[in-house]
């Protein structure tokens, strides 16, 4: 038995580094060779905008109209694709039951559905909405995204890249700034 307990000892640690690893990994393999697109993010409850080292994002109502009046049902699993608007902002393109050919494609679920009159208008569930950030500049990033957001001028993004299936944000931006370099401002104004 003493000559077992050593050897697991062993796998089991290596088993604890591969897999947050592995995680990693994907995460750095999404941003590198995924598609970047920029979501418009939406205002949030200011009551509890930001938990630990992440800001909780909103995104504005993420719907498409498929031309079928079936009701779709909620939580189905669906494969969405998108597309740019004039402004380069992301906007779903296509919703597919099946993995499409593309690899710029996102594997979520339906979060609503209701028929209308020409077809049925499908709400989608993003997955990325924590935004990670080094725990110094979180409280301030939480208030100026909570201040900025809701400043109706004010050009508040996520640039999300998205690969086979998954999602990664890359940064939060505010006007084209990046909000951990706006947060650094902030702070050297002090």
């Amino acid at each position: 038995m003493k000559k077992l307990i050593l050897p697991l000892f062993f796998l089991l640690v290596v088993i604890q580094w591969l897999v947050p690893a592995q995680m990693i990994w994907k995460k750095e393999a999404i941003g590198s060779k995924g598609t970047a697109y920029k979501f418009r993010t939406a205002p949030i409850d200011p009551y509890n905008p930001f938990i630990g080292k992440y800001i909780v994002l909103n995104y504005n109502e993420p719907q498409i109209k498929i031309p079928t009046r079936e009701l779709v049902k909620y939580e189905k699993e669906v494969y969405v694709t998108f597309k740019k608007d004039r402004q380069g902002f992301a906007e779903i393109d296509k919703v597919f039951n099946k993995i499409p050919s593309r690899t710029d494609y996102l594997k979520t679920f339906i979060n609503y559905s209701e028929e209308i009159n020409d077809g049925t208008l499908i709400t989608i569930y993003y997955p990325f909405k924590r935004f990670y950030m080094e725990e110094s500049k979180a409280p301030e990033a939480e208030r100026l995204y909570g201040s900025i957001n809701r400043d109706s001028t004010a050009n508040v993004y996520a640039m999300v890249a998205i690969y086979n299936g998954d999602a990664a944000i890359k940064n939060v931006y505010v006007n084209d700034t990046a909000i951990a370099d706006l947060v650094r401002n902030e702070q050297r104004l002090r």
